[in-house]
């Protein structure tokens, strides 16, 4: 596929969208860590996008932006894998409870996890992606906790479960960087199965307790979508894409991240690994999960 379509030269990122009656859309994705990271994963190691997309989006938002946090962090420069180019970025963070970590835009684990589970983030950024997701979810389980009251955790876009029609895009608002209200009043499941590869002890204790705690949860058709931990009310649905996660979860988990090796064994993959293994973010890592 040719990606350069999506790519917007003047800013070095990608469109969010085309419409082939009136083309690229005015917005871009312009954050690295969310679940679009996967486009970038992409585009750059199909070589109809230059290297520099990697370079261009932020770590976190530039200066005058709007964003819940001031972040700290130093300005590193690196040498592109491909074209030999120096490149300035800014290797920005936030933080909560004394866990560094660079944000998603919406505070929740799907955007931060999600593109872990068909590429090996952990293994080929130990000091970027890699440390970043398991401080990210290191983070949630304590907004869930301290923020919350929670007794589990997990939040990312679900069935709200007072309403099983209804969806809601629930995160962690202190984690985002979006400024307006972030609903957190639902835990997914699926969420745990997200994190099995990166803090796989937490991630089982949340599954089990889950069930342990909300009994009806798990049925002979799998997890429901939601819960609410304060109501104990749960959400009368099950989603095709909550499903789907849960089982890319369990089959990394069983067989040794096999899913994150077709992607990565291939072309795609090996253009792509120098960028993630060569990235230093400015977060220490922190806690253990238990």
């Amino acid at each position: 596929m040719n990606f350069g379509l999506l790519y917007d030269a003047g800013k070095g990122v990608l469109y969010d969208s085309y419409s082939s009656s009136t083309g690229p859309s005015a917005a871009t994705y312009n954050l690295l860590y969310g679940g679009p990271r996967i486009a970038d994963y992409m585009a750059i190691g199909s070589g109809t996008v230059p290297g520099a997309l990697w370079w261009s989006v932020h770590r976190t938002p530039p200066p005058r932006t709007g964003q819940r946090q001031v972040p700290q962090g130093t300005t590193t420069s690196y040498r592109d894998p491909q074209n030999g180019q120096s490149y300035s970025v800014f290797e920005g963070h936030y933080s909560y409870a004394g866990v560094e970590f660079v944000p998603t835009f919406g505070g929740s684990m799907f955007e931060a996890l999600a593109p872990n589970l068909v590429f090996p983030e952990q293994i080929l950024g130990p000091e970027s992606l890699g440390l970043n997701n398991r401080n990210t979810v290191l983070a949630q389980i304590d907004w869930a906790r301290s923020a919350l009251g929670y007794p589990v955790w997990g939040l990312a876009p679900g069935t709200t479960p007072a309403d099983p029609t209804g969806y809601a895009q629930f995160g962690a608002a202190g984690l985002a960087t979006k400024q307006k209200d972030i609903p957190g009043t639902a835990v997914t499941p699926y969420a745990s199965f997200l994190a099995l590869d990166v803090l796989p002890e937490a991630a089982y204790k949340n599954i089990a307790k889950l069930m342990s705690l909300y009994p009806s949860i798990y049925s002979s058709f799998g997890f429901l979508d939601s819960v609410d931990p304060t109501a104990h009310v749960i959400a009368q649905r099950y989603m095709v894409v909550s499903q789907a996660v849960i089982l890319m979860g369990i089959d990394n988990a069983l067989d040794q991240g096999k899913l994150q090796t077709y992607l990565a064994g291939s072309r795609y993959g090996s253009t792509i690994a120098p960028y993630l293994s060569s990235e230093r973010f400015s977060i220490t890592a922190a806690g253990t999960g238990s």
